[in-house]
């Protein structure tokens, strides 16, 4: 019989140790990428976030019409640092409001998905990532200042 230091009889538990390191790799595996698949998500949504604030202050404060704040999204989307470049102009939903309700600019994207994530059942086939952002249009102000 062997014994530890410890004075407690030594058992060979090295199978032991490989089958649950068996199991546990996967789920580590597993916990890495739902984490940066989510990370992925939430870095899309702040960037379409930031894209419907641009251009709520397109409409707000350089008064664009709707087709000309469609334009500088999807330039803004596509051409500068972020690389969406599926994103099309019918995904943007522009609502201008002259004077008493707010404006709010919406966009709509289709994120790609691993080819794991389209075999669970009910999970979303196009998985769809909305941004909206609104504000008060005070642009008559703004113009009538000149």
């Amino acid at each position: 019989m062997n014994i530890n230091k410890c004075g407690i009889p030594a058992c060979k538990s090295s199978g032991q140790t490989c089958v649950e390191t068996l199991f546990a790799i996967p789920l580590f595996v597993l916990f890495l990428v739902t984490i940066t698949f989510f990370a992925r998500i939430f870095i899309t949504w702040i960037i379409l976030t930031q894209a419907a604030r641009h251009g709520v202050f397109l409409i707000v404060h350089a008064n664009y019409n709707e087709n000309q704040v469609k334009g500088e999204i999807v330039d803004y989307l596509t051409t500068e640092k972020h690389l969406l470049n599926d994103i099309r102009q019918e995904n943007i939903d522009v609502h201008i409001n002259n004077f008493w309700g707010p404006s709010s600019v919406s966009i709509n994207y289709n994120l790609t998905l691993p080819r794991l994530l389209y075999n669970i059942p009910g999970f979303p086939k196009p998985f769809t990532i909305s941004a909206r952002s609104e504000c008060y249009n005070n642009s008559w102000y703004y113009n009538s200042q000149s």
